[in-house]
């Protein structure tokens, strides 16, 4: 990421006021964080998705983001699974998540809880340049 850039606490605010940000909170304060919504960015027209299904039954998980500090403690996981719970509460079937092709870590958690990659896109990505884009995606049928 490029704080200059993105994620900014523009990003957040925005996130905040569109009711789109969710926090996972514990006795050290908030300890992990992602906006969630129904919009795909551009660079998903560019997927060769697994499964078609109406706009309506896709969520999306932009930005998760946990606590240097409390790195490998698996709040990630669990922010990962708060994510499915709220896709099955309000019916969607197509999870979609993207991250840097660089950000190992990240990749392979997703795909530790059953995302899968479906491809690379590079385009511009929130006023960045040649972002290669991992597209990732689990369906959860109803």
């Amino acid at each position: 990421w490029d704080r200059a850039v993105y994620p900014t606490a523009a990003t957040a605010c925005d996130a905040i006021r569109n009711k789109e940000m969710y926090v996972e909170q514990t006795e050290h304060g908030i300890v992990a964080s992602a906006k969630i919504d129904h919009h795909q960015p551009d660079a998903y027209r560019l997927g060769k998705w697994t499964h078609t299904v109406p706009d309506e039954n896709i969520l999306v998980m932009h930005t998760l983001t946990v606590l240097p500090e409390m790195s490998g403690e698996g709040y990630g996981t669990a922010f990962v699974r708060f994510y499915e719970r709220l896709a099955a509460d309000m019916r969607c079937t197509a999870l979609r998540i993207d991250t840097n092709e660089k950000n190992v870590r990240a990749r392979a958690l997703y795909q530790l809880l059953g995302y899968k990659e479906i491809g690379t896109v590079v385009c511009p990505f929130q006023g960045m340049k040649d972002i290669s884009l991992v597209l990732l995606e689990k369906y959860i049928p109803n």
